[in-house]
């Protein structure tokens, strides 16, 4: 009995957590955590984790431009 619930426990904790998936989760660039944090001192902003100092300068209407161009 106690094998079974060990598999069943690993086999969801395995298939629940999404971080194992994603081993570039949190990193510069990539998706943030699901609780909104990154790694090594990134912010999550719009989903995407980025440097403090580069999120202080984005704004939507540099965004458009450089998609324009």
């Amino acid at each position: 009995m106690g094998r079974y619930f060990i598999f069943i426990l690993l086999t969801f904790l395995a298939v629940s957590c999404s971080d194992f998936k994603l081993p570039d989760t949190g990193k510069q660039g990539k998706p943030c955590f699901n609780d909104g944090s990154c790694r090594d001192g990134l912010e999550c902003i719009d989903g995407i984790c980025v440097h403090p100092d580069s999120a202080e300068t984005d704004d939507e209407e540099s965004d458009l431009k450089e998609s324009e161009d």
